[in-house]
């Protein structure tokens, strides 16, 4: 009798556990959030964008533009780069209608969070960099790819007039393809190697083009 007693008892304990372990809520994931929406992002360098392929080069301009309509834990966003060189010589950008987006992940610290790092093209498109010299060229090229790390985000609480955000952009692994007939464009080919880094300042603006606050909780 007791034995059996004993039995039922463990058994209500499993169930009661099981049920407690269902009943536990997700860890919600942090969210961009402004002060209202919808808000106009415009991300802006802070210092030049570096890529890293089988050859590198920099831009020393990046526009980000996004539009936040309420709090998300992603964000989409449309680069187009500008002033970039290859040993100091220029190379044109073409993003073809590519875009990033970012998807929050967890916090690491205070106000500061990751993020992992999409790139998202319309069919048939890339992000193109091009250099040519008389008689020579090179050409990088990337396109649709997700989950690549990392982005590190985080709140700029003392910016002015209004709080935002900095990305720091450390992502590896970038799928790419390089062409060309220089030497110093690396090997011809498709790699998996490829780098991108950069810090931006993300600001956000309501419709009448006003600073207004943007911060990740």
């Amino acid at each position: 009798m007791r034995g059996k007693l004993l039995e039922k008892l463990g058994l209500v304990a499993v169930v009661a556990l099981g049920v407690a372990v269902i009943a536990a809520p997700a860890q919600a994931l942090p969210m961009f959030t402004a002060e209202s929406y919808p808000a106009k992002l415009k991300g802006q360098a802070l210092e030049p964008q570096i890529f890293k392929f089988n050859a590198s080069w920099k831009c020393k301009q990046v526009s980000l533009l996004a539009t936040l309509t309420e709090a998300s834990s992603t964000l989409n966003l449309a680069p187009e780069y500008s002033e970039c060189t290859f040993f100091g010589l220029p190379v044109s950008a073409k993003t073809g209608g590519c875009r990033y987006e970012l998807h929050l992940k967890e916090a690491i610290k205070e106000d500061e969070y990751k993020a992992t790092f999409d790139v998202l093209c319309p069919k048939g498109e890339l992000i193109e960099f091009n250099f040519s010299i008389p008689g020579g060229f090179c050409r990088w090229k990337f396109g649709e790819q997700t989950a690549l790390s990392t982005v590190r985000v985080k709140n700029e609480t003392t910016a002015e007039p209004a709080k935002d955000v900095i990305l720091w952009l450390e992502i590896s692994n970038i799928k790419y393809t390089t062409e060309g007939n220089l030497a110093e464009c690396g090997a011809n080919g498709t790699f998996f190697s490829g780098m991108y880094q950069g810090v931006v300042t993300l600001p956000a603006f309501d419709a009448s083009s006003k600073a207004e606050g943007l911060w990740v909780a």
